[in-house]
């Protein structure tokens, strides 16, 4: 199972809450799913051969068709993408039970019973020996979840199979249906920390129902909450996987000045307080975030990528952290620097970094000596002692005319 039960409890108290649940019924059908939040209708002539929260099967009465349901954490939008990633998590399914030859032939986003879904059919032979099988799948985006709806059966009954999973996906009872994603992609804003980007077409902000899960994944960055007057989190959801994750908040540290001419300094400061006790941590790549410079990071971990982002603004440092499996490495990196890229500050004079005196002065004597910014005020202070100089010299040369305070004879 991809979540605990600690996990499940939370996600299912979200949805409940957002909508009506139904009772557990006395009688064998309709079957309810607790994990799920589910009722199954089985097509009429079918038998239950296994009855769970968390699962569910069941069969014609001769057993020449079967049926599986199960479901995967986060509300999967049907895609081609999850439509091809899906077949990874079945063909598994299948090769548990001693299937062979396993093969997709069909992933497509279609319309079933009025229902979007992700359509995965996979041929495959029973056992080495034995005769062709077709598997039929459908995925249904439920509220924090996908529904996953299998029919396996045999060549000559795949018509009676096909069928059968439009039956069944027309007369599932969801206590809440797919959540409408439009609100939680594209801008997205901090209003009190005083930033704000817009997401990658793929990417949106968690449902509510989905926090819980997010709240577990972002454990490996060393947070349990999500501050929303400081921090925003995004995912793009992943069929048969965790979602690759992106995160933003505002931190009060605030940086010596940045620019062409300190970047590398600051760099090195930056990296000292952060990464020094992780060597394998390359120093950052310049990036631009927004109309700033900032710096990137790619940190090794055992078994994610993971990358970090920092520039500086009013309000201190705005810190991003990217989290993928290693093999998501390169689109996670590509989310996240256009992330950065439009990355704004919406605090007075556009979040300028503040510098006070002292620290621009510091700056100017460490970055900037060969500037006119460093010679000019020095040039002119030399110039006013050069002055004072000549002048007092000439006073000592000119020797002083006594003879009218002498008294005449």
């Amino acid at each position: 199972m991809y979540a605990t039960k600690t996990i499940l409890a939370s996600l299912l108290f979200a949805c409940a809450t957002t909508g009506t649940a139904l009772a557990a019924p006395a009688a064998a059908e309709p079957f309810y799913m607790k994990d799920v939040q589910a009722t199954v209708n089985l097509p009429p002539g079918w038998e239950m051969s296994r009855w769970s929260d968390w699962d569910f099967r069941a069969k014609t009465k001769d057993g020449g068709i079967q049926m599986n349901l199960s479901f995967t954490p986060y509300q999967v939008d049907p895609s081609q993408e999850a439509a091809d990633g899906w077949v990874k998590l079945h063909t598994k399914t299948l090769e548990e039970v001693k299937a062979v030859d396993v093969k997709p032939e069909r992933t497509e986003v279609v319309t079933v019973a009025g229902r979007t879904v992700d359509r995965v059919d996979l041929s495959f032979k029973f056992s080495p020996t034995g005769p062709d099988g077709l598997w039929q799948s459908v995925a249904i985006p439920a509220c924090a979840k996908t529904i996953h709806i299998a029919l396996i059966s045999n060549l000559r009954n795949v018509q009676v199979a096909e069928d059968a999973l439009e039956y069944l996906v027309e007369h599932i009872a969801m206590e809440r249906d797919a959540d409408p994603l439009d609100e939680y992609r594209g801008p997205v804003a901090v209003e009190k920390a005083q930033y704000a980007t817009t997401l990658p077409a793929t990417w949106r902000r968690p449902t509510p129902a989905e926090m819980p899960l997010v709240v577990n994944r972002i454990a490996k960055l060393g947070h349990d909450q999500v501050n929303p007057d400081k921090c925003f989190v995004a995912i793009h959801p992943l069929p048969n996987a965790d979602p690759d994750l992106m995160m933003f908040c505002q931190s009060g540290l605030y940086l010596d000045k940045v620019d062409e001419h300190s970047w590398d300094g600051v760099e090195a400061a930056v990296y000292d307080r952060f990464f020094a006790k992780k060597t394998e941590t390359p120093h950052a790549e310049k990036i631009l975030v927004g109309d700033r410079l900032g710096f990137f990071y790619r940190t090794p971990a055992p078994n994610d990528q993971l990358l970090v982002a920092i520039a500086p603004f009013n309000k201190g440092i705005l810190l991003g952290w990217g989290l993928a499996a290693k093999d998501r490495g390169e689109p996670l990196e590509a989310a996240m620097k256009a992330t950065l890229t439009d990355m704004k500050f919406t605090g007075p004079e556009g979040g300028v970094q503040p510098v006070g005196i002292a620290k621009y002065v510091e700056y100017i004597v460490k970055y900037r000596q060969s500037s006119p910014m460093f010679w000019g005020p020095i040039a002119g202070v030399g110039i006013l002692l050069l002055l004072v100089v000549v002048l007092l010299l000439r006073r000592k040369k000119e020797k002083p005319d006594y003879s009218k305070y002498e008294t005449p004879t």
